[in-house]
C-alpha cells in the first residue's frame, strides 16, 4: 500500500472519528443539562397538583380522607410522596429518610432539590407534602456506557468504510503504476485490467486512455521493428552479390587493388552493421532464446578482460579486472559475454593512452541479492545531457571519432537489451575524477562459499 492510500484512509477516518466524537460529546452535554431541568419541573408540577388534592380532602374528610388517598397513591409506581403530619411522622407510618427530615428542618443544602408543599386542615393542623427528586446522575449513568459503546462502534465502522473507500480509490492507481513500470521495461503487450476501464469515473477514463496509448505504442514499435528487420534482410541479398562481384573483379583487376580493398572493407562494415541491427531487433522482440545455465560472472569477466587487454596493449592501454570471489548468475553465457564485452571494448576505445579500463564486481542490495559490475575508463567522459541517451541505438557522442573507430552506435544498445533479458539493468555516470563508469546490475543465482 502506497502513501496515497494511507493519506486517504487516515484523512477520511480522522474526519469521521472527529465528527463522531463531537456529536457524542455535544449530545451528552445537552442531554445532561436539559434533562434535569425538565425532570425537576415535572416533579414540581406533580407536587402542586397533589397539594391541591390534599387541601380538598382535608376540607371534606379530614385526616382520614387524606390518609386513604395517600394509601392509594403509594400503590402506584413512581416517586414516593410523603405527607408529614403535625407530629412529624408520615401519615402511613412509613420511615422517612433522615436526609429528608434534615432538609425539612434546615436550609436547602447542596444536592438534589427537595420539592415540598404545606397544606392546612380545617382544624388548623399543618401537613407537609414532600416529593424528593431522584438523583438524576444515577438515572443518566446507565446511558453513558451505552454512549461509549456507540462511539467505539462508530469509530470501528467508519474505519472499515474508510478502508474500503481508500482501497477503491487507490487500487486502480496501483495497477496503473505497475502497468506503466512494465511498459517502460519493454513489455509492449501490457494493459491495465478491464475492471479499471469499466469504472464510470475519471480513473476509468485514465485506464482506457492508458490502454489506448499502450496499443498505439505497441503498434508503432512493432511496425518499426518489422521495417528494420525487412530492410536488414533485403540488404543482405545485394551485399552477398556485391561480395561475389568483388571476388570476380579481383581476378580481372590490373592496378586497382587499393580500390577493391576499400570496397571490401566497407562491405564488411555494412555486413557487421546489418548483423548487429538484426541482433538488436531480436533482443528487443524477445525472439532470441535465453539459455538457463549457471555462469561464474567473475570468471567470465576475467576472460573478457584478458582478451581485451591483449588487444589494448598494442595501443598503449590495458584492462584490469579485480574480482574478490566467484559470483554465480543464471542466464545465457554467450549473450551475457557479448553484452559485457561490448561495454569493455567501448571503454578501451575511449580511455586515455597509458591508462587502464578497470573492472570490479560486488554484491548489491540489503540482502545481497544483486551483483553489480563496474566498468570504468579514464577517458574524457560524456556530457551529462548525453548520459540518458548513451544506450540508445545509433547514438554517438562524437560522430567523427566514433566513425573513425568503426563504431555503429549499436554496441551499448545491444548490451542493454541483453542485460534486460537477464532481469538486470545498465546505466552510466561520469566518475568524479574523470572518465566514464558503466554499471551493470544482474540478479545473483547463488554465492558459493
Amino acid at each position: 500500500m502506497g502513501r496515497l492510500y494511507w493519506k486517504i484512509f487516515l484523512g477520511y477516518w480522522a474526519v469521521a472519528v472527529a465528527v463522531a466524537v463531537v456529536t457524542a460529546v455535544t449530545t451528552s452535554l445537552l442531554s445532561d443539562r436539559d434533562a434535569p431541568r425538565r425532570f425537576y419541573r415535572l416533579n414540581e408540577l406533580r407536587l402542586e397538583s397533589s397539594a391541591v388534592t390534599a387541601r380538598l380532602l382535608l376540607q371534606q374528610g379530614g385526616a382520614a380522607a387524606l390518609r386513604d388517598w395517600l394509601q392509594a397513591q403509594s400503590r402506584n409506581p413512581g416517586l414516593p410522596l410523603w405527607v408529614i403530619g403535625p407530629d412529624g411522622e408520615d401519615l402511613l407510618d412509613r420511615r422517612v429518610p433522615r436526609r429528608v427530615l434534615e432538609r425539612l428542618g434546615g436550609e436547602r443544602r447542596r444536592g438534589q432539590p427537595l420539592a415540598r408543599e404545606t397544606v392546612t386542615g380545617p382544624d388548623g393542623a399543618r401537613y407537609t407534602l414532600v416529593l424528593p427528586a431522584p438523583d438524576f446522575r444515577r438515572l443518566v449513568r446507565p446511558a453513558r456506557p451505552l454512549r461509549l459503546i456507540g462511539l467505539v462502534v462508530a469509530i470501528v465502522v467508519s474505519g472499515f468504510v474508510c478502508w474500503l473507500l481508500a482501497g477503491y480509490l487507490t487500487r486502480p492507481l496501483r495497477e496503473l503504476q505497475v502497468a506503466s513500470r512494465r511498459l517502460g521495461a519493454g513489455e509492449r503487450g501490457v494493459r491495465v485490467p478491464q475492471a479499471v476501464g469499466r469504472r464510470r469515473d475519471e480513473i476509468g477514463e485514465l485506464g482506457n486512455e492508458f490502454n489506448h496509448m499502450a496499443a498505439q505504442l505497441e503498434s508503432a514499435m512493432n511496425a518499426q521493428a518489422e521495417l528494420l528487420r525487412d530492410v536488414s534482410h533485403e540488404l543482405r541479398s545485394p551485399l552477398a552479390r556485391l561480395r561475389v562481384a568483388l571476388d570476380l573483379a579481383r581476378r580481372r583487376a590490373n592496378g586497382a587493388e587499393a580500390e577493391l580493398d576499400r570496397i571490401e572493407l566497407e562491405a564488411g562494415r555494412l555486413d557487421g552493421l546489418i548483423g548487429q541491427l538484426l541482433k538488436m531487433i531480436r533482443l528487443r522482440a524477445g525472439d532470441q532464446a535465453i539459455a538457463k545455465e549457471d555462469i561464474d560472472l567473475a570468471a567470465l569477466l576475467t576472460a573478457i578482460a584478458e582478451d581485451a587487454d591483449f588487444e589494448a596493449t598494442a595501443d598503449g592501454r590495458s584492462v584490469h579486472c579485480a574480482v574478490s570471489k566467484p559470483v554465480i548468475v543464471r542466464g545465457d553465457s554467450a549473450l551475457l559475454r557479448s553484452a559485457l564485452e561490448n561495454i569493455v571494448r567501448n571503454g578501451v576505445l575511449h580511455t586515455g593512452e597509458g591508462t587502464a579500463v578497470e573492472i570490479a564486481v560486488a554484491s548489491g542490495g540489503a540482502d545481497e541479492s544483486d551483483v553489480v559490475t563496474s566498468i570504468r575508463d579514464h577517458g574524457p567522459g560524456v556530457p551529462d545531457a548525453a548520459l540518458a541517451r548513451l544506450f540508445d541505438p545509433f547514438f554517438r557522442v562524437d560522430d567523427d571519432r566514433d566513425r573513425a573507430t568503426g563504431g555503429h552506435g549499436l554496441g551499448l544498445a545491444i548490451a542493454r537489451e541483453a542485460v534486460r533479458l537477464h532481469g538486470g539493468e545498465v546505466w552510466a555516470e561520469n566518475a568524479v575524477d574523470g572518465g566514464l563508469r558503466v554499471w551493470v546490475r544482474l540478479p545473483a543465482r547463488s554465492t558459493p562459499s
